[in-house]
């Protein structure tokens, strides 16, 4: 059996609740949680810099 999961494209812009910056998603990866089930986790770069000195990526997870 495969269970679907809903990916966000790379590119695609989030906002953040902690902050109210906007964020391109570059990348993403996967973790296995103990249930058997995964949760996906994505790295973000400040909308409109990227990644520079002041600006490093962040992690943004699924939930």
């Amino acid at each position: 059996m495969s269970e679907e999961m809903s990916l966000l494209p790379l590119g695609t812009t989030v906002s953040v609740k902690e902050n109210d910056s906007v964020y391109i998603i570059i990348s993403r990866g996967f973790q296995k949680q103990k249930d058997g089930t995964f949760l996906a986790e994505y790295r973000g770069v400040l909308h409109p810099f990227g990644k520079t000195a002041t600006h490093e990526p962040i992690i943004i997870a699924e939930n």
